[in-house]
């Protein structure tokens, strides 16, 4: 086991202990936070990243129960693999080609995919969704039918 796992949970509740008074007076607020699916399915050597994500779901779940009276909803992004660019060119083909089987979209999502989703969450276009884990991996993790 690597690292820790203080930063994913610690940089979400300061930033809505930051954001929370001046949402509560506009009586309106979109919070969306950024975790992994690995938070749900696990991953092998990273138990300790699972455990920091897994913890910003609770948090987030939890927040929008107390922040939801006041127009303030909250949810969490669990992208999959992004396509980065860095990804793009250091990935092996092998992993690539086990991305593409996975995928029923025959892919992993590119980080446009990632930031349209959260566009959503957080725009007025948002207007209950509320305590949602939203899985950006093209149904790659779907369960069967």
């Amino acid at each position: 086991m690597e690292g820790g796992f203080g930063n994913s949970l610690t940089g979400s509740f300061l930033m809505v202990k930051a954001c929370f008074s001046h949402m509560k007076e506009q009586r309106w607020g979109r919070i969306v936070n950024v975790s992994s699916e690995i938070a749900l399915y696990g991953m092998n050597k990273a138990s300790h990243y699972a455990a920091a994500k897994s913890g910003l779901h609770g948090f987030t779940r939890s927040i929008a129960k107390e922040l939801g009276p006041y127009g303030i909803l909250s949810n969490v992004v669990a992208p999959w693999l992004i396509m980065t660019e860095r990804f793009k060119e250091t990935l092996p083909q092998e992993a690539k080609d086990a991305a593409a089987r996975v995928n029923p979209l025959g892919d992993a999502p590119e980080a446009e995919d990632v930031a349209r989703t959260i566009l959503f969450l957080g725009s007025a276009w948002n207007t209950y969704v509320n305590g949602e884990i939203i899985a950006v991996d093209g149904g790659a993790h779907a369960l069967p039918s």
